[in-house]
C-alpha cells in the first residue's frame, strides 16, 4: 500500500519525550521529594535501587538512573543530575553519603561530581545534593 512503511520502527523514545513535554510538568515545577514514612532509608543499596524502579515515577528513576536519559530535561546534564538527587534523597532519608554513593554508581555519573566549584572546595556534587535536600 502507498505510504505505509514495510516495517515497524521502534519510537518509544521519541514517544516518550513527546509525552513528557505535552503532558507532564517540567521538572522545575516539581517540588523536591521530602523524606517521608515509607522510604529505605535502611535497605541495602540492591533493595533501594529495586524498589525505586518498581515505584509509580520508576520510569523516570530508570532513565535518570540507569541510563543516564537526558531527555527529560532537553539535554541539560545538571537538570538530569539534580532530578535523580532528588529522588535519591527520598529513597535514602535523606543520607547525603548515601546520595553520594548511590549517584556514583548511576549512568549520569561524571568527572564534574567531583569538581571543585567555590573557594572553599565544595564540590559539584556536594552542591547538587544540598541543592536536593534544599
Amino acid at each position: 500500500m502507498a505510504g505505509i512503511p514495510g516495517s515497524v520502527i521502534e519510537r518509544q523514545a521519541a514517544l516518550a519525550r513527546i509525552f513528557r513535554e505535552f503532558f507532564s510538568e517540567p521538572e522545575d515545577a516539581c517540588p523536591s521529594p521530602r523524606p517521608i514514612a515509607g522510604n529505605l532509608p535502611h535497605a541495602s543499596d540492591a533493595e533501594l535501587i529495586l524498589r525505586a524502579r518498581r515505584a509509580r515515577n520508576g520510569f523516570r528513576f530508570k532513565e535518570l538512573y540507569d541510563r543516564g536519559d537526558l531527555d527529560m530535561f532537553a539535554g541539560d546534564h545538571s537538570r538530569a543530575d539534580l532530578a535523580l538527587c532528588n529522588l535519591l534523597a527520598f529513597w535514602t532519608g535523606g543520607d547525603p553519603d548515601r546520595i553520594d554513593h548511590l549517584f556514583r554508581a548511576s549512568a549520569l555519573m561524571r568527572p564534574k561530581w567531583d569538581e571543585k566549584r567555590v573557594a572553599d572546595g565544595t564540590t559539584y556534587g556536594v552542591m547538587t545534593i544540598r541543592k536536593a535536600l534544599g
